[in-house]
């Protein structure tokens, strides 16, 4: 480490600014889920008519919004990028040398030393010799980046001429006089002057915008406990990078806004110039009077799901949410005094209800390998992966947003899941893990394999045709006029054998998606058609679905159905 020695030093006088400074503080912050708050901001008016304002966020455009309290009108605002200069704390001796032109040093280097008068090289002088000493002589100390710019070495003029030293040669610098200037590092910062039409003190100011750099993401706790009640825990953690926060009134959204221009900095922000505003609108220059639509919109997936580790709520005592309030379809949480300094993180509980929950067992089982090579093929189902789960009631009158949700059992951790998002009176399936004493095996045979029935098929599409007269009729044509021949029509019989090896009685919910058309199923099943051909296949997407009790001691227990299968 190097040394520097000096009889005295002080820093540049700032200088007055001619604009009074006047700060704007969080008095409310609304936090969506996907990195995005609406923040409000609340100030007085200075003395003078004109004002700059410092510590304003970035906001999303279209989003930025300023007002001043009656009788204080405002005539305009202007933002604008100004130079600011500060001590630099990462700075060299070099540094501090060339922070000095013309004091007289004593330079130590690696080969030795020497006296002389510093030289100014500090930007915006590109060249790696000044104007200043062209033309005179220059020694080369140590191994001096020639293609260097100023702020790489140190020139020093001596009694025998331009000694020039690499900042890493630079052992230690003596100074003879004092009143020394410490290196500054400049930056460039966003500015908002704000013009009154005339002096008007001590109005109340005013500023909104949607910005980026603070979010917020709940987490469960679900204590099941006897007779099929639990207790419900929601956590709040707040992600703050953004702006120190002191006790202002937090909002915690949920639900699904459309933010058209979520992605893009207000012009007032000055993060982009003109070219790349315009073109993250999906603006050209082609000199068009009407703008084209938003290139760079942004929608929110429905209710995103955000991973986090719960920590376990508080719930000592249970309390609802209270004051829930509805803005149009989105669900605001209250929370008052909120603190929080910039860069932290912070969790704290929001309510805990009593909900009612039931066990239950599901089994997916994906759509089986078609029987053609030429048809969309479906999932493998060679795994029987059927899942023991807790399904919630949600009895409140509000939605349950989407988090993950961590089941204690016995007080003893029992499994993690998502809550998906749940509207009042619907409920919730949260699996938990694999069960191990429920035994299943699924298979499938063609047992019908023929051609289609030109008069059928024929009767068949013309009736569809009666049924959608609002579309547009079209022939029916019995057989392919390409290939000269009807569809093979494949008639399939599944089997789903189980056994519960346990002693209780267990409710087993099956799902089994085909393509194709879903015709009989045993043990009430409810065959189900969702869509029409895609396509990648002339056969519609159709499911089975089962719901049977299981009785325990491993008693054997048969489903059967049928689907038709066209290739």
């Amino acid at each position: 480490m190097g040394l520097i020695a000096a009889t005295g030093i002080v820093s540049e006088a700032v200088a007055q600014q001619e604009r009074e400074q006047v700060k704007l503080d969080p008095v409310r912050v609304s936090l969506f889920k996907n990195g995005y708050g609406y923040v409000t901001l609340r100030g007085k008016t200075g003395k003078s008519a004109a004002m700059e304002i410092h510590n304003l966020p970035v906001p999303t455009f279209g989003t930025f919004w300023m007002s001043a309290a009656s009788p204080a009108k405002i005539s305009c605002f202007v933002s604008s990028l100004k130079k600011y200069e500060s001590n630099s704390l990462t700075a060299t001796m070099a540094d501090f040398a060339r922070a000095n032109p013309d004091s007289k040093v004593r330079v130590v280097t690696k080969n030795g030393s020497f006296e002389g008068t510093v030289i100014d090289t500090r930007p915006p002088e590109s060249d790696p010799f000044p104007s200043q000493i062209i033309g005179e002589e220059v020694h080369q100390v140590g191994n001096y980046p020639r293609n260097g710019t100023g702020n790489s070495y140190l020139a020093v003029r001596t009694p025998s001429g331009i000694v020039v030293v690499a900042d890493s040669e630079v052992i230690q610098l003596e100074f003879a006089g004092s009143n020394l200037l410490l290196p500054k590092r400049t930056t460039w910062k966003p500015v908002v002057e704000l013009n009154l039409e005339k002096p008007t003190p001590d109005c109340v100011l005013t500023a909104s915008c949607m910005t980026w750099g603070i979010s917020w993401v709940p987490s469960y706790r679900l204590e099941m406990g006897a007779a099929d009640k639990g207790v419900l825990s929601v956590k709040a953690t707040v992600m703050n990078e953004l702006m120190d926060l002191e006790n202002v009134h937090l909002d915690l959204i949920t639900g699904t806004p459309d933010l058209q221009t979520s992605g893009i900095p207000s012009p007032l922000a000055m993060q982009t110039n003109m070219a790349d505003f315009l073109a993250k609108l999906g603006i050209g220059n082609n000199n068009e009077e009407r703008p084209r639509p938003l290139a760079y919109r942004k929608r929110i997936s429905r209710e995103a799901v955000s991973y986090a580790m719960s920590a376990g709520a508080d719930t000592n005592s249970l309390k609802a949410p209270s004051k829930v309030m509805k803005v149009e379809d989105l669900y605001h949480y209250p929370v008052k005094q909120f603190s929080s300094k910039r860069g932290a993180t912070v969790a704290f509980p929001l309510f805990s209800v009593e909900v009612p929950y039931q066990t239950v067992y599901t089994w997916d089982i994906p759509v089986t390998a078609t029987y053609s090579s030429s048809a969309h093929l479906g999932d493998n189902d060679s795994l029987v992966n059927i899942w023991h789960c807790i399904r919630l009631e949600n009895t409140s009158n509000t939605p349950w947003t989407n988090g993950v949700v961590e089941l204690i059992s016995k007080k003893d951790f029992a499994g993690q899941g998502v809550i998906p998002f749940t509207a009042a009176g619907e409920s919730a399936t949260i699996p938990i893990t694999l069960a191990s004493d429920i035994m299943a095996d699924h298979s499938e045979k063609v047992v019908e394999r023929r051609r289609e029935d030109p008069v059928a098929s024929a009767q068949d599409k013309k009736q569809t045709q009666d049924q959608t007269s609002s579309l547009q009729q079209t022939q029916v044509i019995g057989v392919d006029p390409q290939y000269k021949k009807t569809p093979i029509i494949n008639v399939v019989y599944g089997s789903i054998e189980l056994r519960n090896l346990s002693k209780e009685r267990k409710t087993l919910e099956i799902t089994k998606k085909i393509l194709g058309t879903a015709q009989s199923a045993s043990e009430g099943g409810i065959c189900e058609t969702l869509a029409r051909p895609g396509s990648y296949s002339n056969n519609p997407e159709s499911r089975i679905k089962w719901k049977v009790d299981l009785p325990g001691g491993g008693a054997p227990l048969t489903l059967t159905y049928i689907y038709r299968y066209q290739e």
